[in-house]
């Protein structure tokens, strides 16, 4: 075969060891004097990669699994292609399968007689052999090859292996196939309903497809295993959504230097305009969220939390406060303390925002009163001697730029309150750059 094995091939003083020693036949390892045809070997080479890989030695005698002798066999034509062409036609998915390692170890003084090892790599994938008008999947049971009978064996014996299945989970949740990877969680809770990790991925599964009520409940399960470890889990995963969001709908997101602890703000290249998931996203992270803040209310991280909801709802001085909180009330993990410095940048972008918004409002407001003040109020001012009806007329249209004026120094007020808002907060005016603070 072409494909290499992570494992060194045996040779003849490895089989020779194996028989000498007695080492008896288990999952990984089963002793065949001969064989008739590939197909001999299929339901135990399912078996393996369905369990946990191992190796077939052809040319060992065995009895009641123990080795006797090591007597070698003549080996049939082009059997590993014989082999693979029948696993191909018998199993599903037929790539399930990873390519096999079939060599041939020498015998010394007794040519052409060789001993045949076959290496089986584990699946990922549940293997199916297909047998009459069944598909069974075979499973390793000490040292025999048996079909499974029930699906809590299947859980049991391939997804029980929990740090596999995480493994393929992480796997479909790195290509977004998150209704796959949450099957692989919902099979290993079947085993192990207490899999903090597998609360933990279904959470995250639920709130990247904007399943809020099922995010919620795989939180207050993960809380009951274990308590802190979902703080921090569970405070990484709305971070992260946070972040989405930001850069769904601005387009930018917070970049920290850890090294200097520069915090600079980049430009987002997803074209992303969904306004239906935005919303999703927007009240998946509200409502997962107000779960988190519930469990741990006095925290940092809830502060934090709280900030994020703040920012979304453009509540601007409300943000600067709960910022502040977690500021006050600090932490020794160095990521929250990152963290308090990205949001520091987000509320400072925001209220430089909100500053622009305000000049520009004002501007507007300005101009309109410069317009009455210069051009319309003359010309009524020269109706003044008039009828009743025009020095009306007049007295309401002289009231729009004084209005108007007072909306203009209302704004400006507001802006300012923010600007100084900002600073005493940060200590530093909005559009700077935060270097090096904690």
């Amino acid at each position: 075969m072409t494909e290499e094995s992570q494992e060194e091939p045996l040779t003849y003083n490895d089989i020779l060891r194996l028989v000498d020693d007695k080492v008896t036949e288990s999952e990984t390892l089963e002793y065949k004097k001969s064989i008739k045809s590939g197909a001999d070997l299929a339901t135990e080479i399912c078996a393996m990669a369905n369990t946990s890989g191992g190796r077939i030695i052809i040319g060992i005698e065995a009895q009641d699994r123990i080795p006797t002798a090591l007597v070698g066999w003549v080996p049939i034509k082009n059997l590993d292609s014989g082999i693979t062409q029948h696993l191909r036609e018998k199993t599903k998915p037929s790539t399930a399968i990873g390519p096999l390692k079939i060599y041939d170890v020498s015998i010394p003084d007794n040519s052409p007689m060789v001993v045949t090892v076959c290496e089986v790599a584990r699946a990922y994938e549940a293997v199916w052999y297909r047998e009459g008008n069944a598909d069974l999947l075979y499973l390793k049971k000490g040292s025999s090859s048996l079909p499974a009978k029930e699906r809590e064996e299947y859980v049991g014996v391939i997804l029980g292996r929990n740090s596999d299945a995480h493994e393929l989970a992480d796997m479909e949740m790195t290509y977004d196939n998150f209704d796959a990877a949450e099957g692989i969680f919902d099979d290993i809770l079947f085993s192990n309903t207490r899999d903090f990790k597998a609360w933990i991925g279904k959470l995250e599964c639920s709130a990247y497809g904007y399943d809020s009520d099922k995010a919620i409940d795989c939180f207050k399960k993960a809380v009951n295993i274990d308590r802190e470890a979902a703080r921090n889990e569970v405070f990484s995963i709305l971070v992260h959504l946070k972040q989405i969001y930001l850069e769904f709908t601005t387009k930018t997101y917070s970049y920290v230097d850890l090294k200097t602890g520069e915090v600079t703000k980049e430009r987002s290249d997803i074209p992303f305009d969904g306004k239906w998931e935005i919303e999703e996203l927007k009240t998946t992270i509200e409502d997962v969220t107000e779960s988190y803040c519930d469990e741990f209310p006095s925290t940092a991280e809830s502060h934090l939390l709280r900030f994020t909801i703040c920012v979304i709802h453009g509540k601007i001085e409300d943000a600067l406060a709960e910022h502040e909180k977690a500021r006050t009330i600090g932490s020794k993990n160095a990521e929250i303390q990152t963290l308090i410095k990205v949001e520091e940048l987000e509320a400072r972008w925001l209220t430089k925002r909100q500053s622009l918004l305000s000049f520009a409002l004002a501007s507007l407001v300005l101009s309109w009163t410069v317009y009455f003040g210069i051009y319309a109020l003359p010309g009524f001012l020269d109706k003044w001697g008039g009828s009743w009806i025009d020095k009306q007329n007049v007295v309401v249209l002289s009231a729009i730029p004084v209005i108007t004026t007072i909306m203009g120094l209302f704004l400006l007020a507001q802006f300012l309150r923010l600007r100084k808002a900002a600073k005493k907060h940060f200590g530093i005016l909005p559009g700077r750059r935060t270097k090096g603070r904690d």
